[in-house]
């Protein structure tokens, strides 16, 4: 029987998970920012998948092995039936949000109940760096999205009974097992997942069987996709792969030799030995504090030497004292953190907090149940609210921040504006020579070129003239140092940025 006090307790918390969720919901969907993403943290991603996307949905193929092609295939979805609509594209990955916290609801709840559960899904979604992810062109949360899937239908089966529930249920494990490893590559974490579960005892044959449904899957994805990759070949990043990435010291160097080879050197044991200890050290411990106390990532600016870390640490501590109860409590999803963790941290990150994605939801869990073990399940479900509401808050913060300054630097609004002129000149033109070639390809029907490329095209007749974009804060070079034989006119300009039509000079 509840005790009243109890019950009185638990509806409060209830009234204020609502409360939450209606502000999350404004939240995500009042801070859309339905523009071109454009950060310095991997600014040139979202363009690069959207150039894959438009490429499968004009039956070009997929020039690359890069980027796995679950998102632009998504993407190129989107793109066939709405075109290059940025509120629809956006629209879509805070759909994938929505999906998201319902599937880390149904892990959750096999594991610590509805009610806490609750509480748990909404402290996900307001973590600042999901939310953050969850308005880009990324293909982090679509992954995430379906590997918490995958982990509710392994979960969901165990305790399963109804043939037609289990057979349903076995239908969503292995579509979300293929869809999260055809999205991105750290989602392979749920291959030990669903291994170590086949290997406890106290599993009914019927339950391996459907487990096994969700292995193949994943499996013959990440199979077929490695033998795709063995067959073709192309050039610079596309022809890079992540194990290579892994593997190598340099990574500039890796992408512009596409691929391991004479000009690059691999890391050894001293090399991947100091790259975890930076990605524990220097990254990765700020930000998972940050998942569980929103805020305690900016720990890495405190000056005293070691005094953040130790902070951070501290703060990160009941995920640790937790774990045990997790692998106790779900096998698979501790074997999934463990596997991303791992992915994670001898992966070259260079501080990266999208490399943490994908464990967030399984942190979270973990430190509730260390809290739990620490302090019972009040002080448990009282931090997971009380962590909700200052992540709504950092949320809410960043969120205005980002929709007064939507791009890295606010000139790249005027580049946009002069990609869409480009756009709109005649059919003689064909390339458009800037500082950005993947937004060039992204966003215009012209081939992003170099200068000695594009100058070429107008000698040999190929094409009348070619455009340069050039000024602003990235501008490296001289742009209009041109030939003799060539001449160049301005045809529009945007604050410190410049269009300028190339052709052939008049022969006197």
């Amino acid at each position: 029987m509840v005790a009243p006090a109890q019950f009185e307790a638990e509806r409060t918390r209830l009234l204020v998970w609502i409360a939450l969720s209606i502000a999350a919901i404004v939240c995500y969907l009042v801070f859309l920012n339905a523009v071109p993403d454009f950060f310095p943290e991997q600014q040139n991603d979202p363009f690069s998948y959207i150039s894959l996307a438009k490429s499968l949905a004009a039956d070009k193929g997929y020039p690359t092995k890069h980027w796995f092609p679950g998102f632009p295939a998504m993407l190129a979805v989107l793109l066939s039936i709405g075109g290059l609509n940025f509120t629809v594209l956006k629209l879509a990955m805070v759909a994938t949000s929505s999906l998201l916290a319902l599937s880390c609801y149904a892990y959750f709840r096999n594991l610590v109940g509805c009610s806490a559960a609750r509480y748990l899904s909404l402290l996900a979604a307001v973590v600042p760096v999901i939310f953050e992810y969850s308005h880009k062109l990324m293909a982090e949360i679509p992954a995430l999205a379906f590997a918490m899937l995958a982990l509710a239908s392994i979960e969901t089966l165990r305790t399963t009974n109804a043939p037609g529930s289990a057979a349903r249920w076995t239908v969503t494990l292995a579509f979300a097992c293929a869809a999260a490893v055809l999205m991105r590559g750290n989602s392979l974490a749920l291959i030990p997942a669903v291994l170590i579960t086949l290997a406890m005892k106290n599993s009914t044959p019927a339950y391996r069987w459907r487990l096994v449904t969700g292995l193949a899957a994943a499996v013959a994805v990440f199979g077929l996709w490695m033998v795709r990759n063995s067959r073709v070949e192309f050039s610079g990043i596309d022809n890079v792969t992540y194990l290579q990435e892994v593997r190598a010291v340099d990574i500039p160097a890796l992408w512009k030799t596409g691929g391991i080879g004479p000009g690059t050197r691999t890391a050894g044991t001293r090399e991947m030995a100091a790259r975890i200890y930076q990605n524990v050290v220097w990254y990765q411990a700020y930000n998972v504090a940050d998942a569980l106390i929103p805020g305690a990532g900016d720990l890495r600016n405190v000056n005293l030497p070691g005094l953040g870390l130790c902070l951070a640490l501290l703060i990160a501590s009941p995920t640790a004292i937790g774990f045990q109860e997790l692998f106790r409590s779900s096998p698979a999803g501790a074997t999934y953190l463990l596997g991303s963790l791992a992915l994670m941290l001898i992966y070259p990150t260079g501080g990266a907090s999208r490399m943490l994605v994908a464990s967030i939801p399984m942190i979270v869990l973990a430190a509730y149940l260390g809290i739990k073990k620490i302090g019972g399940v009040e002080l448990a479900k009282g931090w997971a609210l009380a962590a909700a509401c200052v992540g709504l808050i950092s949320c809410a913060v960043a969120g205005h921040r980002q929709r007064n300054h939507p791009y890295s630097f606010d000139g790249f609004a005027a580049v946009l504006t002069l990609l869409g002129d480009a756009s709109r000149l005649d059919a003689g033109i064909q390339s458009l020579v800037s500082d950005y070639p993947q937004v060039v390809a992204a966003l215009t029907p012209l081939r992003a070129d170099n200068l000695a490329g594009a100058g070429e095209t107008v000698r040999t007749g190929e094409a009348r003239a070619f455009l340069v974009l050039d000024g602003g804060p990235s501008s490296t070079a001289p742009r209009l140092a041109l030939a003799s034989d060539l001449r160049a006119s301005v045809v529009s300009a945007r604050g410190d940025f410049r269009l300028w039509r190339v052709e052939l000079a008049r022969q006197k």
